[in-house]
């Protein structure tokens, strides 16, 4: 009998694989997704995630503000969602 491990990381290897083989067929089928892909370099990969870190800390903030502001109805908000997520679950 496989091991729990053993059947997460081969499913994980076939995903990995299938992923790869779409994008693959994805890129010889049409030219514009080629074009982004061989425009792909470190640098514009570094600059996305910097964008994206930002963007992140932005938010962040701002939920920070809004919380500090209006305590009670964050708090009502939070629960309220809490609440949903425990209905959707059941």
């Amino acid at each position: 009998m496989p091991r729990i491990q053993d059947v997460r990381f081969r499913d994980l290897i076939l995903s990995a694989a299938g992923f790869v083989l779409l994008m693959a067929l994805i890129a010889l089928a049409d030219v514009r997704v080629r074009e982004r892909i061989g425009g792909v370099t470190p640098h514009a990969v570094s600059h996305t995630v910097s964008e994206g870190t930002s963007r992140a800390e932005w938010a962040t903030r701002s939920f920070r503000t809004l919380v500090m502001e209006n305590g009670p109805l964050a708090l009502m908000v939070v629960a309220g969602a809490v609440l949903f997520v425990c209905m959707l679950r059941t």
